[in-house]
């Protein structure tokens, strides 16, 4: 449960982050690498919040969720 915390803490970062992804060619340099770092942490937060989902619900494959 506290996974769906973060999650719901975060979830104003990753529509922000949505919306840069449009602009993203044109942000600076600087900014263009925040995006990346902040989109990948991202990646990896639901990629171990799939993980944790498949283990305690016993999913055996993806067609199941």
């Amino acid at each position: 449960m506290a996974k769906l915390s973060l999650f719901l803490y975060i979830h104003p970062i990753v529509c922000a982050l949505a919306a840069l992804l449009a602009d993203y060619n044109y942000l600076p340099t600087l900014m263009q690498q925040k995006v990346q770092l902040l989109s990948q942490i991202e990646i990896d937060f639901l990629s171990e919040l799939l993980k944790d989902t498949k283990k305690e619900w016993r999913i055996q494959n993806n067609d199941d969720l």
